[in-house]
């Protein structure tokens, strides 16, 4: 799964000893996409300076999540093999393994926050718990922004292959915090004030926008 990449500025911290993803909100590449249940990068870090890894070491990672291991490896020179059964995972952690200029991710952000805001319907809308529909109490998304992210997802498939990763990956980081639940272990739970808060197309591209910055 190692990819050749250029590091972002700001370095993985460590000291924060902990079993879980807290730590990787601010850390580079790792906070691209964070899983709760993924481990603390700076577990990984801390445990390669323990053990003298440098790039002659290979890791193997049987259960790669979402790339974590991976990333504290590649950040290091450290060759590692990973493997992941769950697709979305290892989408995710191929993702956090790519590059691509500034100046490629800046023109991809525009011409696809172009095409949501026009927005195109979806193929979820009605479908299960996706989106209002008669008889529904509770639904994930409201309809605009599952418009707006169908018209991204288009957009961003047309792109190579690097960008195709990261604008798809800064759509789903994007629709997850426009969701009207919350991750919480492995569930999604309701917030009280989901439907109040209303969120629609112009919040995802917002959100969007400001993922690819990061990114």
């Amino acid at each position: 799964m190692r990819e050749p990449f250029e590091a972002e500025s700001g370095d993985i911290r460590t000291g924060a000893h902990i079993s879980n993803s807290v730590s990787n909100a601010d850390a580079a590449r790792h906070r691209w996409f964070t899983i709760k249940e993924a481990f603390s990068s700076s577990i990984l870090d801390n445990a390669l300076t323990e053990h003298g890894a440098d790039a002659s070491t290979t890791v193997l990672d049987p259960f790669s999540g979402s790339g974590t291991t991976a990333v504290a490896a590649a950040m290091r020179g450290i060759s590692c093999y990973s493997i992941e059964v769950n697709p979305f995972l290892e989408f995710v952690a191929r993702a956090k393994l790519t590059s691509a200029s500034p100046l490629e991710i800046e023109r991809a952000t525009h011409r696809i926050a172009d095409e949501m805001k026009a927005g195109r319907k979806s193929p979820l809308e009605g479908f299960s718990t996706f989106s209002k529909k008669k008889g529904a109490k509770k639904w994930l998304f409201n309809t605009s922004v599952l418009r707006a992210f169908e018209a991204g997802r288009i957009a961003a498939s047309s792109l190579n292959a690097d960008l195709k990763k990261l604008t798809t990956l800064a759509l789903l980081d994007a629709a997850m915090k426009c969701c009207n639940a919350r991750a919480d272990g492995k569930c999604l739970r309701y917030s009280k004030d989901w439907k109040t808060t209303n969120y629609g197309a112009n919040d995802l591209v917002e959100a969007f926008v400001a993922k690819l910055g990061q990114i």
